[in-house]
């Protein structure tokens, strides 16, 4: 009976350390994806839209994504035609929380990404690790309004003004 009490106290002590209870976080499988924002005027010749591929769940309790986000400019502002260049990176997200908004419960993901990459005009530099905030609503994914950080370091809400439509 000692020997199975003990053994059991280890089984616990080892699925403690590898997070083996399932509670690390959040689902993000609802955001798995391909993400379009839809086309900015960025000045009077020219345009933008930004993708973001979520295109692969880590972890058993799903917790985690990676990805990437590409900006596309255009020469327009349209969006149309041919690209005049694009930047991107890959990305890891990890659901760390979630926290409510006015605009309904959002979670909290840290987010990493690769260096730059993109045409001649571009030069590889690191980018900043964030935290930021998905959240779903009428089909549309939404990040967080990084301009109204908590102090928590997570946005206090998500930015309404730029949704990504599913393709």
């Amino acid at each position: 009976m000692k020997l199975r009490l003990m053994s059991a106290v280890a089984a616990l002590s080892v699925l403690g350390a590898c997070g083996g209870g399932g509670d690390d976080g959040p689902d993000l499988t609802p955001y798995h994806g391909l993400w379009l924002s839809p086309c900015v005027t960025v000045n009077n010749t020219s345009s933008l839209t930004t993708v973001w591929r979520i295109n692969g769940i880590v972890g058993g309790d799903r917790s985690e994504v990676r990805g990437d986000r590409v900006t596309v400019s255009y020469n327009n502002t349209a969006c149309s035609g041919s690209p005049a260049s694009s930047v991107g990176s890959d990305f890891a997200g990890t659901a760390v929380g979630t926290k409510k908004t006015s605009a309904g419960e959002a979670v909290k993901v840290a987010m990493t990404f690769s260096d730059y990459s993109g045409g001649s005009d571009v030069t590889s530099s690191p980018l900043p690790a964030r935290n930021d905030l998905m959240l779903l609503g009428g089909g549309t994914l939404y990040f967080g309004d990084r301009a109204r950080v908590g102090g928590d370091g997570f946005p206090d809400e998500a930015d309404l003004t730029m949704g990504f439509r599913r393709r």
